[in-house]
């Protein structure tokens, strides 16, 4: 009946799930939109999925939260039962609640960033895998600046995807073993991924510095001090 609308939360994704996305989501979906500010979207290659309609949110605190729940409302409002969420964000848990509670089907799609209690809200939960890669090939083995070139784009999307709440090192040496399993670089060491982050202060920053640290995109506001 095409009566589906995809809603995804294009700050809190990474856009390298959108061949995942799109191809559990077929023809059925009357409503295919992603939600960020335009400038954040472009960044993120979000921009560059032509399935997809931009909805752009001017800049401010959960903006794209606040517009995609908007939407879902008024679509179940006005007929559509079957929702896709795709976000990471335990913000929306209550959109998907309360979703189901007014009888909508509704399904969320998410990386393993997804809190157990986001994972439960909904009819039922896909995890994405972080190994998928829609707009970029990674080189054959023995092209080492190539795949050295393809592994610093794919780690920032990864870390970029977590906003302020940034990553662990430990799974960025999960998530290279799966895009690389053949790379020695992903084999790297906590320290020696430190390092490695640390040659790239123009997208990564290491807060706090040392084994426990989170890695943020460098563009995040950094956090307050600890007293």
């Amino acid at each position: 009946t095409g009566n589906r609308a995809l809603l995804i939360d294009g700050e809190n994704v990474a856009s390298c799930h959108a061949p995942t996305i799109l191809g559990k989501n077929p023809e059925r979906c009357s409503v295919r939109r992603v939600y960020g500010d335009f400038e954040a979207l472009q960044k993120r290659r979000w921009a560059k999925v032509p399935e997809l309609r931009i909805i752009h949110t001017p800049e401010g605190r959960n903006s794209a939260d606040i517009l995609l729940t908007i939407d879902a409302m008024t679509m179940a409002a006005t007929g559509i039962r079957d929702f896709v969420i795709v976000t990471a964000d335990g913000g929306l848990v209550h959109l998907v609640r309360h979703l189901r509670e007014i009888g909508c089907r509704v399904v969320v799609m998410a990386d393993d960033r997804a809190t157990e209690t986001l994972q439960k809200a909904g009819h039922s939960f896909f995890l994405l895998d972080t190994v998928q890669k829609p707009h970029e090939t990674v080189a054959p083995k023995g092209a080492d600046q190539d795949v050295q070139l393809t592994l610093l784009s794919l780690v920032h999307a990864f870390v970029d995807a977590s906003r302020a709440g940034g990553v662990t090192v430990s799974s960025i040496s999960r998530f290279a073993r799966k895009a690389f399993p053949g790379c020695v670089d992903a084999k790297k060491s906590i320290p020696g991924w430190l390092a490695w982050l640390g040659e790239h202060p123009a997208r990564f920053r290491v807060d706090p510095p040392g084994l426990e640290a989170r890695i943020r995109s460098a563009d995040c506001l950094a956090s307050s001090p600890t007293p």
